[in-house]
């Protein structure tokens, strides 16, 4: 695990949420600078797989993306 980036203005920080519904089986692609909110500055490989919880009101649980590597 690699540590979170902070800031000292969180407001500023570099991502917009985004609010959508998804049904199942269905795709969504949205970009995210990951570096911007980990800090990957040593060179190594890295797994990454974005999560995001399920609302009790549509059955719960969590929802994961596949899971990809990258090399720096």
């Amino acid at each position: 695990m690699v540590q979170k980036r902070t800031y000292p203005h969180p407001e500023l920080d570099t991502g917009k949420p985004v609010n959508r519904t998804i049904t199942p089986g269905e795709t969504v692609g949205q970009k995210q600078r990951v570096s911007s909110l980990y800090d990957m500055s040593h060179a190594g490989k890295y797994t990454i797989q974005a999560s995001r919880l399920v609302p009790d009101a549509m059955g719960g649980g969590v929802v994961k993306s596949n899971i990809i590597t990258v090399s720096k």
